[in-house]
């Protein structure tokens, strides 16, 4: 499964490969920048193919260990 990732750009030096290679990082380090504990504490999760937000602490660790390897779209909101 493959999640996306939302990435403001405010330049248009970005092609869409840079771009593309700036979210896979990002999506590759996050697991390991910020426990779930924090991640849990400090963000909302949206299941857009559901059009609900993610409340179940079972559900959403789930979503964090999965990290890029599924399919479902998720938007995640910071709370901070």
């Amino acid at each position: 499964m493959e999640r996306e990732l939302l990435l403001a750009v405010k330049s248009n030096e970005y092609s869409n490969r840079k771009i593309n290679v700036e979210i896979n990082t990002i999506k590759r380090l996050l697991p390991f920048i910020e426990s779930f504990s924090a991640f849990l504490l400090n963000t909302e999760v949206l299941d857009l193919s559901k059009h609900t937000m993610v409340t179940k602490t079972s559900r959403l660790k789930s979503i964090f260990e999965e990290g890029t390897d599924t399919r479902s779209y998720y938007f995640v909101i910071c709370k901070n």
